[in-house]
C-alpha cells in the first residue's frame, strides 16, 4: 500500500484520537506514507493543539485506490462503506463506544444491550463488507468480543504519551485519592459518601501537566466506571506511583488489559462499598507495602511502546497486498 489514511474526528483531544495520531506517527517513523483523514472539520484547523507535535500531514478526502488503505476507529464504521477499492481496517479502540456512536442512537450500554446485538447486524454498515475488512484490536476485551463474532483480529494496542512516561512519582506522596469524574460518577459518589474523612480529587478541567502532577502526588487512583477498552488513566496512575483500584466492568474484568491483583478489582455493589473503602484506606495507610503490588504492572507499561511498534510493523507488513 502506498498511502495509509488514519481517520479521526477533527479537533478531538481524548484517548482515542491520541492513539490514532500515534499510529500515523509510528507508521511515518517506519517509512510509511501515512496521513490523518479528519472528519467533521468544517473551516477550522482540524489538528488539536496537543497533537501538533506529531507533525502529521492531513487531508479531508481519501483517494479510493487499491494501493491505498484506510484505518477507521470503531466509532466511525460508516466511513468504511464509502470506499470500494482501498484496503479497509476497522480498529476497535473500544467495544462499548461503538454502540454509543451516533449511527446506533443508543444512549446507554450494558450487558443486556451487548447481548441483544450478538446475532444482529450492528456494524454500522452491511455485513457483506465483513470479509474485506481487517479487524484490529486495542484490548483483550475487544479481541474476545470479536472472536465471539467469529472474527480473528490483529493485535494493535497502544502506549502512553511520552510526557507521562518521562515523569516520576513524588517521593512524598499525599493521602489523596484521584478519580475520573466522567466515569462511574454514581458509584464514586457512593464510595465518597462512605469515606468522608478521605480527600478525593477529580481529574477535571486539567492540562496534561496538571494531571501528571495530581497522579504523581496521589497514593490511590480509583475507577468504578465502564472500561470500554484498555484505558489510559489507570496506566498513567500506576506509572506515577498510584495504587489502582477498579471495578470489573468491561476491560477491567480480564487479567490482560488491567493486570493487577484481584484484591484491587472489586465488583461494585452497595454491599461491597465497605470492602472498597477498606482497600482504599489500606493503600493510603500501608502505601509503602501496597505500592509494591503494582511493580509488574508498571514494568509492563514501560514495554508498551516497543510492543506497539512491533505490532504496527506486523500488521502493515502482513497486509500489504
Amino acid at each position: 500500500m502506498s498511502k495509509i489514511y488514519v481517520a479521526c474526528p477533527a479537533n478531538s483531544a481524548t484517548g482515542g484520537p491520541e492513539l490514532l495520531h500515534q499510529l500515523a506517527y509510528k507508521l511515518r517513523q517506519n517509512g510509511r506514507d501515512a496521513e490523518m483523514l479528519y472528519t467533521g472539520a468544517g473551516d477550522t484547523n482540524p489538528v488539536p493543539e496537543p497533537y501538533k507535535a506529531y507533525a502529521i500531514p492531513y487531508t479531508f478526502e481519501a483517494i479510493d485506490k487499491p494501493e491505498h488503505a484506510l484505518v477507521a476507529p470503531e466509532i466511525q464504521t460508516q466511513l468504511l462503506a464509502q470506499f470500494k477499492h482501498l484496503k479497509r481496517y476497522l480498529w476497535w479502540l473500544s467495544v462499548d463506544n461503538h454502540f454509543l456512536a451516533p449511527s446506533h442512537k443508543l444512549h446507554s450500554i450494558n450487558k443486556k444491550i451487548l447481548s441483544q446485538f450478538q446475532s444482529q447486524r450492528f456494524w454500522g454498515f452491511s455485513r457483506s463488507l465483513d470479509g474485506s475488512i481487517t479487524h484490529l484490536s486495542q484490548s483483550e476485551y475487544s479481541s474476545d468480543f470479536l472472536r465471539r463474532k467469529g472474527l480473528t483480529p490483529y493485535s494493535l494496542t497502544d502506549y502512553l504519551n511520552p510526557d507521562f512516561l518521562a515523569s516520576q512519582p513524588r517521593q512524598e506522596k499525599r493521602n489523596i485519592v484521584a478519580y475520573n469524574p466522567n466515569k462511574g460518577a454514581k458509584q464514586t459518589r457512593m464510595i465518597m459518601a462512605s469515606a468522608a474523612d478521605i480527600e478525593f480529587v477529580p481529574i477535571r478541567n486539567m492540562t496534561r501537566q496538571q494531571v501528571i502532577q495530581l497522579l504523581s502526588e496521589a497514593k490511590v487512583y480509583i475507577d468504578f466506571g465502564n472500561h470500554p477498552g484498555r484505558d489510559r488513566i489507570p496506566r498513567e496512575a500506576a506509572h506515577l506511583g498510584c495504587c489502582v483500584i477498579t471495578g470489573r466492568m468491561g476491560a477491567a474484568d480480564n487479567k490482560t488489559d488491567i493486570p493487577i491483583a484481584d484484591d484491587y478489582k472489586i465488583h461494585y455493589s452497595r454491599k461491597n462499598i465497605p470492602q472498597i473503602v477498606d482497600t482504599i484506606r489500606s493503600c493510603i495507610t500501608n502505601y509503602a507495602t501496597r505500592t509494591q503490588d503494582f511493580t509488574q504492572y508498571r514494568a509492563a507499561i514501560l514495554e508498551q511502546e516497543r510492543i506497539f511498534e512491533q505490532e504496527v510493523l506486523a500488521v502493515f507488513a502482513t497486509n500489504t497486498n
